[in-house]
């Protein structure tokens, strides 16, 4: 399941990262903070 919504943000970012540099880092951290979020829930 994280790694479908991985996909998903990379394809988002992806298909964003033409209209601007600050979308893309929008989403490149929102997905970070979702994969270390969800790594922490397991370890946790």
């Amino acid at each position: 399941m994280a790694v479908d919504a991985q996909k998903a943000a990379e394809a988002a970012a992806a298909s964003t990262a033409e209209q601007g540099s600050d979308t893309y880092k929008t989403l490149m951290e929102v997905a970070w903070n979702f994969d270390y979020t969800n790594r922490i829930g397991k370890i946790g």
